[in-house]
């Protein structure tokens, strides 16, 4: 009986001296989001299917499909860019163009206690070349919430 009692104590002992296993990195620090959906800080996402990047008639992004997300900082897919022509309204009678974009997102930063990419690079055709487009994630006045902000110049999509 003394030596069981023993050995129990010694055991609980050796126990409550262990270190603590670390935890996984994946536990630690979940992979970042993106917020695919033109409203600021609302409906972060990761790896999502589709992404807006303004108000209901602008340029969208639809059957994304992603090779990589977050592992290093990082993520890429492929989708359709769905956009309208310029000039043309009223926007809800005017009909998409699609094209394929690839879309590369980087920049971790951290709102609270989230990380999510703050800087994106599109990449497509249009009229028989490449483009490449750099978006950022961010407040721009007057704005009072952050929303993706391109070139101020026509063609950034």
């Amino acid at each position: 009986m003394k030596i069981t009692v023993l050995a129990l104590t010694a055991a609980i002992v050796s126990a409550l001296l262990m270190p603590p296993a670390p935890a996984s990195a994946s536990a630690a620090r979940p992979s970042p989001v993106v917020y695919a959906r033109g409203n600021g800080w609302h409906d972060s996402s990761r790896r999502p299917s589709d992404f807006f990047f303004g108000p209901a008639s602008g340029p969208y992004v639809k059957s994304l499909s992603w090779q990589y997300w977050g592992s290093h900082g990082n993520a890429y897919g492929q989708g359709r860019l769905e956009t309208q022509s310029p000039g043309c309204t009223p926007a809800y009678l005017c009909p998409y163009h699609g094209r394929w974009i690839s879309v590369f997102l980087r920049d971790v930063q951290a709102h609270g206690s989230r990380n999510y990419f703050a800087k994106m690079t599109v990449k497509f055709r249009r009229h028989g070349r490449w483009h490449h487009q750099h978006l950022v994630f961010e407040k721009v006045a007057p704005a009072t919430v952050p929303s993706w902000h391109g070139p101020d110049k026509f063609p950034w999509f």
